[in-house]
């Protein structure tokens, strides 16, 4: 008895400790919201300031992303409700099938039953000659006509749920015709925003010319950066323990998958303006690539920032942070927790005067804060991987 008391203090306990973890958790989440909200309101004020052609940049990006998610929810739902008229046009076929049968053995019914009617059942009552046969008789009649009013009832039941199938499939083919016309509507304030957007960028590049000025803009550019990174480094939020083991990360160094199929155009400390160094990747691939996380972490940033474009950066835990810019769309928010190989974003436009004529996404690893080849991590050999459910 004594045992038991104290396993259930312990067990007690240990909800109680866990209750706390999750709170302080939660506090610390919405403390780092919190924070990177203010942060990013404080740079777009001075982007606005500062540069309002780059404002009106990081102002079409944004659309860009909304778009793009959009799309994104717009053909999920444009496969759901084509599944579901497959699994309702099967559905009527079968109806329709099991209501021709029924019709079948309502006339087989007729036919068969029809001459035992040639005498009421109060003549054959009254046959005392052939009481067994009236008996009889009186039996079978009593199981068709019980049949005969079964087989109207199954009949009546399956013309509703015909009925209920076909007015589902009207529905829902209305609704996949209006989510056409969406999709439709989306591409089209997509492609419009895209040609503004390199029409901005055009003009941007001739305000940048003095390489000078440009060195200048790349160091406040690494500032701001390194500012939202003190900020992240501030959450500690544990990982769920649903996903794989960080540690399993550490284990794969030098072996990572990229995160998109590509060609790396630049390559880490590759010379750049004056005498600033590549800290990264840009990776040449196709327009709105998918780009997938090289390994689990929580999202620390999914915003705008200046010389990075649309970026999302993943906190690994232990120090370690991998960076994706210059997307076309990011799909998580600050605080979600995402999986080795799940689609984070799409390829984009750089931003980066001398990229803007590629499609691809800039990588950058991050240990301590301090940048590193990509390649102690990842295998530029190594395939992407797609996540496995």
């Amino acid at each position: 008895m004594r045992t038991v008391l104290i396993y259930s203090l312990f067990l007690i306990a240990g909800l109680v400790q866990c209750a706390c973890a999750q709170q302080d958790d939660a506090e610390r989440l919405e403390r780092l919201r919190d924070q990177m909200a203010a942060l990013q309101s404080e740079l777009d004020t001075e982007l606005i300031r500062h540069n309002e052609t780059m404002a009106a940049v990081a102002e079409i990006d944004r659309e860009l992303s909304a778009i793009q998610k959009e799309l994104q929810t717009n053909q999920s739902q444009i496969l759901f409700i084509d599944t579901e008229l497959k699994a309702l046009r099967k559905s009527e076929i079968e109806t329709q099938q099991a209501l021709a049968l029924q019709m079948s053995q309502l006339s087989e019914f007729l036919i068969r039953g029809y001459p035992l009617k040639d005498s009421s059942g109060l003549e054959l009552l009254l046959n005392q000659d052939k009481a067994r046969h009236v008996s009889r008789m009186m039996a079978y009649q009593k199981i068709l006509t019980q049949s005969y009013f079964g087989l109207i009832e199954t009949m009546t039941n399956t013309l509703e749920s015909l009925q209920d199938t076909q007015n589902s499939l009207a529905s829902r083919q209305l609704a996949l015709e209006q989510l056409a016309l969406d999709r439709e509507r989306s591409q089209a304030s997509l492609a419009k925003n895209k040609t503004l957007k390199t029409k901005t960028l055009a003009e941007l590049s001739k305000s940048i010319e003095d390489k000078e000025v440009g060195l200048a803009v790349l160091q406040e550019d690494e500032q701001r950066l390194l500012r939202i990174l003190e900020v992240a480094k501030e959450s500690q939020l544990q990982g769920p323990t649903t996903y794989e083991d960080m540690k399993e990360l550490r284990e794969l160094r030098g072996e990572l998958p990229m995160p998109v199929v590509g060609s790396i155009r630049t390559q880490f400390g590759a010379p750049r303006e004056g005498n600033a160094r590549w800290r990264g990747w840009v990776i040449e691939t196709n327009e709105d690539a998918s780009i997938r996380a090289i390994g689990p972490g929580q999202v620390v940033y999914a915003d705008w920032l200046r010389g990075y474009g649309l970026m999302i950066i993943v906190d690994h835990q232990d120090g370690l942070y991998s960076l994706y810019a210059h997307n076309g769309a990011l799909f998580f928010q600050v605080g979600d927790w995402v999986r080795s190989g799940e689609v984070i974003s799409l390829a984009g436009q750089p931003t980066a005067p001398e990229l803007t004529d590629i499609r691809g996404v800039y990588l950058e690893i991050r240990e301590n804060g301090q940048p590193v080849d990509p390649k102690v991590w990842i295998d530029p050999n190594q395939a992407t991987n797609p996540l496995r459910n």
